[in-house]
C-alpha cells in the first residue's frame, strides 16, 4: 500500500492500484453498499440489514487528482439511504456517490464476509446451491426496502392493494431473474 499523508494528518493514495493488496476498492453506485445482512440472517428485510464495521474508503477529488483515504462512520439506514439527515458527513457520502467518486475499500476478509451473506440470502429464499449476484442483492434490497416502505406509509391510500402487487411482483421478477442467471452460470462451468 502506497499511501501519502501531510502535515493536517490528510491521507490519500495517488492511484487506485496504491490501495492494492491490502485493499480492493469497488465503486459505490448506491448508499445500500455501505450495508449488509445482520449477523447470520438470510431474510432480507430493513429490519435485518445493518451498516458495515471497519470500512474504509476513498474520495476521488478531480482538481488534486487524488484518492483521500477516510473511515465510515457508520450511520442509520433511514438517515443515509432514506434521506432523512442532515448530518453534513452523510450529505457529502450521496454527493460523492452521485458524482461517482467514492469507492469502498474492502479487505479479503470484508470479501469473504460479503461472498456468505450472499449464499445465505440466496439459502433463505431460492433452493440449491447458488450465490445471489452481487448487483443483483442490491437489486433486491432496494426493492423490498421500496415494498416495506409502502406497506407500513400508505395503508390507506387508494390503489394500496394494487401497488402491493406490483411491488410484489417486481421482487418475484429479480428473484426468478437472480435464478435464471445462477443456472446459466453453472451451465457454462459444466
Amino acid at each position: 500500500m502506497n499511501i501519502h499523508e501531510d502535515d493536517n494528518g490528510f491521507k490519500w493514495f495517488d492511484t487506485l492500484e496504491d490501495c492494492k493488496p491490502e485493499y480492493y476498492p469497488i465503486k459505490v453506485t448506491t448508499p445500500l453498499m455501505f450495508y449488509t445482512l445482520k449477523g447470520r440472517t438470510s431474510i432480507i428485510t430493513k429490519a435485518n440489514i445493518e451498516p458495515l464495521r471497519y470500512v474504509h474508503y476513498v474520495v476521488y477529488a478531480k482538481s488534486e487528482n487524488r484518492y483521500y483515504y477516510r473511515f465510515w462512520k457508520m450511520a442509520t439506514l433511514d438517515d443515509f439511504y432514506g434521506y432523512q439527515s442532515d448530518d453534513q458527513n452523510v450529505v457529502d457520502l450521496r454527493r460523492y456517490i452521485s458524482d461517482g467518486n467514492l469507492y469502498l475499500l474492502f479487505t479479503q476478509s470484508q470479501i469473504n464476509d460479503n461472498i456468505s451473506m450472499l449464499q445465505r440470502a440466496w439459502k433463505g429464499y431460492l433452493t440449491g446451491d447458488g450465490q445471489l449476484d452481487y448487483k443483483m442483492f442490491l437489486r433486491l434490497v432496494e426493492a423490498i426496502l421500496r415494498y416495506e416502505e409502502l406497506r407500513d406509509t400508505q395503508k390507506n391510500i387508494t390503489g394500496y392493494k394494487t401497488a402491493c402487487s406490483i411491488q410484489e411482483k417486481g421482487i418475484t421478477d429479480l428473484w426468478l431473474e437472480a435464478s435464471q442467471k445462477n443456472r446459466l452460470k453453472q451451465e457454462k462451468e459444466t
